[in-house]
């Protein structure tokens, strides 16, 4: 099970070298989910800025997997109660997007 409530990036030592991700509650050490790195840096080379993006990418990720997990109840909603209008809205490229919110779903299920 994963830490609930909301997630937020934080630069930890003010020059973006490195990242925490923590819940977005008074700061605690306990509210530390995970720190992040590049492989390879130094606080001598160019920052890039890939730490802070990943970082932002894994804070946001409750809100993806609930957005996504929100899509798959609407989604089979339509399917279930409504399958004339499903047939009609349905195009390859639908069910493609579908396949990928389920595989995204199940990679944390």
């Amino acid at each position: 099970m994963h830490t609930k409530g909301s997630w937020i990036a934080v630069d930890i030592s003010n020059n973006k070298r490195g990242w925490r991700i923590r819940r977005d509650a008074p700061v605690t050490a306990a509210g530390d989910i995970a720190h992040v790195y590049m492989k390879g840096d130094t606080c001598l080379g160019p920052d890039n800025g890939e730490g802070e993006a990943n970082t932002k990418l894994l804070a946001a990720s409750l809100d993806l997997l609930e957005g996504c997990q929100d899509a798959m109840v609407i989604l089979r909603s339509i399917r279930d109660e409504h399958p004339l209008l499903w047939d009609t809205i349905v195009t390859p490229e639908i069910c493609g997007k579908w396949d990928k919110i389920k595989a995204a779903i199940s990679k944390v299920a």
